[in-house]
């Protein structure tokens, strides 16, 4: 009896869902214009999403949409609202909106369709103790309104979702703070689906849950090592995120620093060691210098120490520590030590003249390593070279433009250490003379007393006139009309060339 009387009060129910129905897809005939459209509502963040396609009479004026949103309730929260898309074509025109309120209660789409008097369709989206349903109505002074339900858009984008600590990080504390945070710009984040396990344990119940994220404050020691999260969520689409997240908990954290790292031999470096313990107390402080394994230096306390290295090479130093528990770590910092580099004079003569300007270049060089092995010039400084030899720095080089240019004579010796020394070279136009300086001393300690002297050839005749800038300054200090001879006195320190 019971059971009967069951399936006929769902015969009413449906045929009451059918009347419905058909009254809310009412059309009102023999107006000029007519509107059609779809709405679809979902639970989550509560999205809401409608289009409406309004048919006019050719020669009217085109419709002209607005989208009005307003409270049923005090407690319907209004997120956004607005118009995504309104487009008119063949007497057509297609306006597309959505609104997105913080909870549902009941809520009225108002869209207004204008062809030469109001015409409007309003779509009633209620959700009462759990029911979801539609009501469209219509009332045109001008048109037709035929209204149709239509599903939900697809979300088929899955949520984000990130853990603290991150996959990949070393941490300390072995009972750290666990975050979870998540978000959903789609659907909208379903938390009652939000899973977790900690290192293979269903952890999900001890985790504070709320729309955005899920925290927890570790208060049993995690294991010292790899631990392992693997979190889980999903949004009201269906769609599921998850995340791992590998991360090591290192209580005792050895950490060396050395400065310089790196120079050429023989360097000389300073180490200070350092730990981080949050379990115990570091009682030893051990340094292998060179990597072999052994370690050559033990303290009690952090101590600054000093190493030379004497040997070419890249060598890993290890700072090692052990506290009070017995836990220990070690940690390594990567010490360069190159070779000495060879020491490198270039000359040329003559150094300017008028074009075609043949250059003879020649050079010296030595290396406390051993021989050199190549000898390479570059003529118009331009980073490419242009000559080299595995026997000597001699050549000559012929110049055709004008101009300034710094001809670099680069060296290699055995241990493939390099040098360099430049020469500035200034061919002129024709006309111009030729003139070679020198200088002796070119280094040594203030106050310096250099001997200069040069010659000088023009094709024009005598030279009637020497003249030197002793500092660089571009005002000439001294002059002569008979030689290029004079010595001057340096009572600074500095680097100067000579032009």
């Amino acid at each position: 009896m019971k059971s009967n009387l069951k399936s006929k009060i769902q015969i009413l129910l449906f045929l009451l869902f059918i009347i419905f129905f058909l009254f809310s897809h009412k059309t009102f005939a023999n107006t000029p214009g007519s509107a059609t459209g779809g709405g679809w509502f979902m639970k989550g963040r509560y999205r809401c999403a409608f289009q409406v396609d309004v048919n006019y009479t050719a020669g009217e004026t085109a419709p002209s949409g607005l989208l009005k949103y307003s409270d049923q309730e005090i407690r319907l929260i209004v997120a956004s609202a607005s118009i995504t898309s309104f487009i008119v074509s063949d007497n057509k025109a297609t306006i597309k909106g959505e609104c997105i309120v913080n909870r549902v209660s009941g809520y009225t789409f108002i869209f207004e369709v204008t062809d030469g008097s109001l015409d409007y369709v309003s779509i009633e989206i209620k959700d009462s103790e759990g029911a979801t349903y539609y009501n469209a109505a219509g009332s045109l002074a001008y048109g037709d309104v035929e209204i149709s339900i239509t599903g939900p858009p697809t979300d088929i984008i899955p949520p984000s979702i990130s853990i603290s600590p991150q996959d990949g990080s070393v941490i300390t504390e072995t009972k750290p703070q666990i975050a979870i945070t998540y978000s959903d710009a789609e659907s909208g984040i379903d938390s009652t689906t939000f899973y977790v396990e900690i290192n293979g344990v269903d952890s999900t119940s001890l985790f504070a849950i709320t729309d955005t994220q899920a925290t927890y404050q570790v208060v049993t020691d995690l294991p010292i090592g790899e631990n392992v999260i693997i979190a889980q969520i999903s949004d009201y689409a269906g769609n599921t995120s998850t995340i791992t997240s590998k991360f090591t908990v290192k209580p005792l954290q050895a950490i060396p620093h050395a400065s310089p790292t790196s120079e050429v031999v023989p360097l000389t470096v300073t180490f200070t060691p350092e730990a981080i313990d949050t379990v115990g107390t570091v009682i030893r402080y051990q340094w292998d210098y060179n990597g072999d394994g052994i370690y050559d230096r033990t303290d009690y306390i952090p101590t600054t120490s000093r190493y030379t290295y004497r040997t070419p090479g890249v060598y890993q130093a290890t700072l090692k520590v052990i506290d009070n528990v017995g836990l220990t770590d070690e940690a390594s910092i990567t010490i360069a030590v190159s070779s000495a580099p060879p020491v490198v004079s270039a000359s040329a003569t003559p150094t300017n003249g008028p074009i075609p300007l043949t250059v003879n270049f020649t050079g010296t060089a030595s290396s406390p390593n051993g021989a050199i092995v190549k000898y390479e010039w570059d003529f118009d400084g331009d980073g490419v070279y242009d000559w080299e030899s595995d026997t000597s720095p001699n050549t000559s080089y012929t110049y055709y433009s004008v101009g300034t240019f710094y001809a670099t004579l680069q060296v290699t010796d055995v241990a493939n250490a390099t040098a360099t020394s430049s020469i500035i070279i200034r061919p002129q136009p024709a006309g111009f003379p030729t003139v070679n300086v020198s200088a002796s001393p070119t280094n040594g300690s203030a106050p310096l007393t250099v001997h200069f002297s040069g010659s000088a050839t023009s094709p024009n005749g005598d030279i009637i006139r020497y003249e030197w800038d002793f500092d660089n300054d571009g005002i000439f200090d001294w002059s002569s009309e008979t030689s290029a001879d004079v010595t001057y006195t340096y009572y600074e320190g500095g680097i100067l060339m000579l032009l």
